[in-house]
């Protein structure tokens, strides 16, 4: 698994140092064994089929409704830590990501998180979107699609060639969680 900090994240990285023992200059390498070993320790819940489409009342104009199930075969996982992050729109999280820290992932551990991802159950979202993460999804250099993702608010905002999306999910179900378990380990590792 390689781990990427664009220059300017890697300044960022570095002031966060000074002022928290929670950074760290040096990203510690993620293992896929480990990874996978915490992921899969937890219970897995029954398949549930996922709705081709989710209920979503807060549809903004622009903004069109996104299925998650419906993400294609991918060969790797951006990990985007959108904390500091302060658009004008909910959905220009990703837009404005470009240079903050991330973590590249390939092989077992990105297809665990397309897995999830692809079904995250529908829900009803909150009016609000505090994400603390993003994910992009590859097949090899190409971008599929991108979302931030918000477990407090229930919701994804995703954009896929240039359009923008929404979803609602049930961040409490026990896919969402096990997603939001799987992300967060990796950013303390990275991040």
């Amino acid at each position: 698994m390689a781990i990427s900090f664009p220059a300017q994240a890697q300044k960022k990285k570095q002031s966060r140092n000074r002022n928290s023992d929670r950074y760290s200059a040096t990203p510690s390498p993620i293992s896929d064994s480990v990874v996978t070993l915490i992921a899969t320790s937890t219970s897995t819940p029954t398949q549930e089929p996922v709705p081709e489409s989710a209920p979503n009342p807060a549809l903004i104009p622009g903004v069109v409704a996104y299925t998650p199930s419906q993400l294609p075969d991918i060969d790797a996982v951006e990990l985007v830590d959108l904390k500091d992050l302060q658009p004008n729109l909910a959905s220009e999280y990703m837009r404005i990501a470009k240079n903050t820290p991330f973590v590249h992932v390939k092989g077992e551990t990105a297809q665990q998180i397309a897995h999830l991802w692809r079904q995250l159950p529908p829900g009803n979202e909150k009016r609000c979107h505090e994400p603390p993460f993003g994910l992009r999804f590859y097949v090899g250099n190409k971008l599929l699609v991108q979302g931030s993702v918000c477990w407090e608010c229930n919701n994804i905002y995703a954009e896929e060639n240039g359009e923008n999306l929404v979803y609602g999910f049930d961040a409490q179900h026990p896919y969402s969680q096990q997603l939001f378990a799987l992300v967060q380990l990796l950013a303390e590792q990275s991040f």
